[in-house]
Protein backbone atom coordinates (compact mmCIF):
# COMPACT_ATOMS: atom_id res chain seq x y z
CA UNK A 1 0.00 0.00 0.00
CA UNK A 2 1.40 3.42 -0.84
CA UNK A 3 2.66 5.43 1.87
CA UNK A 4 0.17 7.91 0.94
CA UNK A 5 -2.52 6.87 2.66
CA UNK A 6 -1.47 8.37 5.95
CA UNK A 7 -2.21 11.76 4.45
CA UNK A 8 -5.63 13.08 4.56
CA UNK A 9 -7.87 12.85 2.46
CA UNK A 10 -8.30 15.37 -0.08
CA UNK A 11 -11.44 16.94 1.49
CA UNK A 12 -9.62 17.36 4.97
CA UNK A 13 -7.47 19.98 3.23
CA UNK A 14 -7.92 23.40 3.77
CA UNK A 15 -5.75 25.89 1.64
CA UNK A 16 -5.50 29.50 3.45
CA UNK A 17 -4.66 31.66 0.61
CA UNK A 18 -4.65 34.97 3.48
CA UNK A 19 -1.28 35.50 5.26
CA UNK A 20 -0.29 37.95 8.16
CA UNK A 21 3.12 39.84 7.66
CA UNK A 22 4.11 38.21 11.11
CA UNK A 23 3.31 35.04 9.57
CA UNK A 24 5.21 35.26 6.30
CA UNK A 25 8.15 37.20 7.84
CA UNK A 26 8.31 33.81 10.57
CA UNK A 27 8.53 31.93 7.40
CA UNK A 28 11.47 33.71 5.80
CA UNK A 29 13.34 33.57 9.46
CA UNK A 30 14.64 29.93 8.82
CA UNK A 31 14.59 30.07 5.09
CA UNK A 32 17.34 32.45 5.08
CA UNK A 33 20.24 29.25 4.89
CA UNK A 34 18.05 26.64 2.91
CA UNK A 35 21.70 24.76 2.34
CA UNK A 36 25.22 24.93 3.44
CA UNK A 37 27.06 27.56 1.02
CA UNK A 38 23.82 29.27 0.30
CA UNK A 39 23.18 33.00 1.31
CA UNK A 40 25.88 34.05 3.69
CA UNK A 41 28.12 36.84 3.39
CA UNK A 42 31.95 36.18 2.27
CA UNK A 43 33.18 37.13 5.87
CA UNK A 44 31.48 34.45 7.52
CA UNK A 45 33.36 32.51 8.35
CA UNK A 46 35.76 34.73 9.93
CA UNK A 47 32.87 36.01 11.96
CA UNK A 48 31.70 32.46 12.65
CA UNK A 49 34.85 30.12 13.23
CA UNK A 50 33.06 27.45 15.12
CA UNK A 51 30.80 26.53 12.34
CA UNK A 52 32.95 26.93 9.54
CA UNK A 53 35.15 24.59 11.20
CA UNK A 54 32.42 22.32 11.77
CA UNK A 55 31.22 22.42 8.24
CA UNK A 56 34.83 22.13 6.90
CA UNK A 57 34.24 18.45 8.70
CA UNK A 58 31.33 17.55 7.37
CA UNK A 59 31.69 18.43 3.27
CA UNK A 60 29.50 15.00 3.27
CA UNK A 61 26.32 17.81 4.20
CA UNK A 62 26.44 20.16 1.81
CA UNK A 63 23.88 20.11 -1.02
CA UNK A 64 26.39 19.71 -3.70
CA UNK A 65 27.65 16.67 -1.78
CA UNK A 66 23.72 15.66 -1.69
CA UNK A 67 23.54 16.42 -6.03
CA UNK A 68 26.81 14.72 -6.18
CA UNK A 69 25.98 11.09 -4.28
CA UNK A 70 22.47 11.82 -6.37
CA UNK A 71 24.15 11.74 -9.51
CA UNK A 72 25.52 8.45 -8.63
CA UNK A 73 22.16 6.97 -8.35
CA UNK A 74 19.48 5.52 -11.52
CA UNK A 75 16.84 7.97 -9.80
CA UNK A 76 13.07 6.42 -10.27
CA UNK A 77 11.77 10.08 -10.68
CA UNK A 78 14.22 12.54 -12.15
CA UNK A 79 11.57 14.53 -13.71
CA UNK A 80 10.03 14.74 -9.88
CA UNK A 81 13.19 15.91 -8.86
CA UNK A 82 13.38 19.00 -12.14
CA UNK A 83 9.66 19.76 -10.91
CA UNK A 84 11.07 20.21 -7.23
CA UNK A 85 13.56 22.52 -8.29
CA UNK A 86 11.72 24.78 -10.34
CA UNK A 87 9.04 25.40 -7.36
CA UNK A 88 12.31 25.45 -5.10
CA UNK A 89 13.73 29.03 -7.02
CA UNK A 90 9.94 30.22 -7.56
CA UNK A 91 9.71 29.94 -3.66
CA UNK A 92 13.02 31.61 -3.06
CA UNK A 93 12.86 34.48 -5.92
CA UNK A 94 9.74 35.51 -4.46
CA UNK A 95 10.75 35.85 -0.92
CA UNK A 96 14.07 37.54 -2.39
CA UNK A 97 11.75 39.80 -4.29
CA UNK A 98 9.35 40.68 -1.03
CA UNK A 99 11.88 41.42 0.85
CA UNK A 100 13.84 43.88 -1.28
CA UNK A 101 11.08 45.48 -2.03
CA UNK A 102 8.55 44.53 1.20
CA UNK A 103 5.16 45.76 -0.36
CA UNK A 104 1.81 44.18 -0.96
CA UNK A 105 2.32 43.04 -4.36
CA UNK A 106 4.82 41.00 -3.89
CA UNK A 107 3.92 39.53 -1.08
CA UNK A 108 0.87 38.77 -2.32
CA UNK A 109 3.10 36.91 -5.30
CA UNK A 110 4.25 34.66 -2.11
CA UNK A 111 0.95 33.67 -1.18
CA UNK A 112 -0.06 32.68 -4.36
CA UNK A 113 3.82 30.44 -4.87
CA UNK A 114 2.92 29.04 -1.18
CA UNK A 115 -0.27 27.62 -1.72
CA UNK A 116 0.54 26.49 -5.69
CA UNK A 117 3.02 24.52 -4.20
CA UNK A 118 1.06 23.23 -1.21
CA UNK A 119 -1.81 21.99 -3.47
CA UNK A 120 1.07 20.47 -6.00
CA UNK A 121 2.80 19.07 -3.12
CA UNK A 122 0.02 17.20 -1.09
CA UNK A 123 -1.93 15.69 -4.58
CA UNK A 124 1.82 14.96 -5.48
CA UNK A 125 1.94 12.25 -2.38
CA UNK A 126 -1.47 11.30 -2.28
CA UNK A 127 -1.62 10.18 -5.83
CA UNK A 128 2.46 8.98 -5.87
CA UNK A 129 3.61 8.12 -2.14
CA UNK A 130 6.29 10.06 -0.24
CA UNK A 131 9.21 10.09 -2.62
CA UNK A 132 12.60 8.50 -1.45
CA UNK A 133 16.37 8.55 -2.09
CA UNK A 134 15.48 6.26 -5.02
CA UNK A 135 13.01 8.03 -6.29
CA UNK A 136 14.12 12.01 -6.44
CA UNK A 137 17.95 11.39 -4.27
CA UNK A 138 18.86 13.62 -0.82
CA UNK A 139 19.07 16.66 -2.99
CA UNK A 140 15.06 15.89 -4.13
CA UNK A 141 14.09 15.38 -0.47
CA UNK A 142 16.10 18.53 0.31
CA UNK A 143 13.86 20.75 -1.84
CA UNK A 144 10.53 19.00 -0.93
CA UNK A 145 11.57 19.96 2.56
CA UNK A 146 11.68 24.05 1.73
CA UNK A 147 8.46 23.57 0.54
CA UNK A 148 6.45 21.56 3.41
CA UNK A 149 8.71 24.14 5.53
CA UNK A 150 6.74 26.88 4.41
CA UNK A 151 3.23 25.04 4.53
CA UNK A 152 2.60 26.80 8.14
CA UNK A 153 -1.12 27.42 7.85
CA UNK A 154 -1.41 23.52 7.32
CA UNK A 155 -0.15 22.07 10.62
CA UNK A 156 -1.91 18.84 10.35
CA UNK A 157 0.21 18.35 6.63
CA UNK A 158 3.45 19.47 8.76
CA UNK A 159 3.20 17.24 11.20
CA UNK A 160 2.22 13.91 8.98
CA UNK A 161 5.20 14.93 6.49
CA UNK A 162 7.84 15.51 9.76
CA UNK A 163 6.89 11.93 10.32
CA UNK A 164 8.38 10.72 6.87
CA UNK A 165 11.44 12.65 7.53
CA UNK A 166 12.05 11.29 10.24
CA UNK A 167 11.80 7.84 8.67
CA UNK A 168 13.86 8.75 6.05
CA UNK A 169 16.46 10.31 8.34
CA UNK A 170 16.55 7.01 10.60
CA UNK A 171 17.30 5.27 7.06
CA UNK A 172 20.38 7.40 6.59
CA UNK A 173 18.64 9.49 3.53
CA UNK A 174 17.47 13.19 5.10
CA UNK A 175 19.95 15.97 6.30
CA UNK A 176 19.94 16.10 10.12
CA UNK A 177 20.44 19.95 9.68
CA UNK A 178 16.72 19.95 7.94
CA UNK A 179 15.62 17.56 10.57
CA UNK A 180 16.21 19.50 13.20
CA UNK A 181 14.46 23.36 11.35
CA UNK A 182 11.59 21.16 10.76
CA UNK A 183 11.05 19.25 14.16
CA UNK A 184 11.20 22.95 15.92
CA UNK A 185 8.97 24.05 13.47
CA UNK A 186 6.60 21.61 13.94
CA UNK A 187 6.66 22.01 18.11
CA UNK A 188 6.06 25.68 18.10
CA UNK A 189 3.17 25.58 15.69
CA UNK A 190 2.16 22.63 18.43
CA UNK A 191 2.83 24.57 21.45
CA UNK A 192 5.45 22.67 22.39
CA UNK A 193 9.20 23.10 23.02
CA UNK A 194 11.82 23.12 20.61
CA UNK A 195 14.18 20.23 20.68
CA UNK A 196 17.27 21.91 18.63
CA UNK A 197 16.92 25.78 19.26
CA UNK A 198 16.52 26.95 15.48
CA UNK A 199 13.10 28.35 15.56
CA UNK A 200 14.72 32.26 17.35
CA UNK A 201 14.94 35.75 15.65
CA UNK A 202 18.60 35.54 14.55
CA UNK A 203 18.67 39.56 13.23
CA UNK A 204 19.33 39.27 16.98
CA UNK A 205 23.35 38.55 17.88
CA UNK A 206 22.51 36.89 20.90
CA UNK A 207 19.69 34.38 22.86
CA UNK A 208 19.00 36.57 25.60
CA UNK A 209 15.46 36.82 26.55
CA UNK A 210 14.03 34.42 23.69
CA UNK A 211 11.73 31.77 24.33
CA UNK A 212 14.59 28.74 23.58
CA UNK A 213 13.80 26.63 25.93
CA UNK A 214 16.17 24.57 28.40
CA UNK A 215 19.65 25.08 26.41
CA UNK A 216 21.61 22.57 28.41
CA UNK A 217 19.10 19.90 26.78
CA UNK A 218 18.90 21.54 23.47
CA UNK A 219 22.70 21.49 23.53
CA UNK A 220 22.40 17.43 24.12
CA UNK A 221 20.33 17.01 21.53
CA UNK A 222 21.98 18.49 18.91
CA UNK A 223 25.22 17.09 19.63
CA UNK A 224 22.72 13.35 19.57
CA UNK A 225 21.62 14.67 16.16
CA UNK A 226 25.38 15.57 15.30
CA UNK A 227 24.14 19.21 14.81
CA UNK A 228 27.44 22.12 15.74
CA UNK A 229 26.64 23.98 19.14
CA UNK A 230 23.70 25.83 18.90
CA UNK A 231 25.98 29.29 19.64
CA UNK A 232 27.68 28.79 16.62
CA UNK A 233 24.56 27.82 14.66
CA UNK A 234 23.00 31.14 16.00
CA UNK A 235 25.78 32.98 14.58
CA UNK A 236 25.92 31.47 11.37
CA UNK A 237 22.19 32.62 10.92
CA UNK A 238 22.85 36.02 12.61
CA UNK A 239 25.09 36.61 10.03
CA UNK A 240 22.98 35.40 7.24
CA UNK A 241 19.82 37.24 8.41
CA UNK A 242 22.56 40.86 8.75
CA UNK A 243 23.25 39.60 4.76
CA UNK A 244 19.55 39.53 3.92
CA UNK A 245 18.69 42.66 5.53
Amino acid sequence: MPRATRFMPATRFTRVRRFTRAGLLAVMTVSAVTAWGQALPEDWETACPGAAAFEASHPERHYRAMQARDAGRALTRPELVTELQRRFDADQKARRDYLNGRNARDLAVVQRVDDDNFGWMTDEVRQHGFPTVASVGEYGLHLLWLLVHHADSHPRVQRAFLSEFETRFQAGEFSPEDLSQFTDRVHVREGKPQLFGTQNDWARADLSGQRIGNLEEIERNRATLGLMSLADYGCKMHAARKRRD
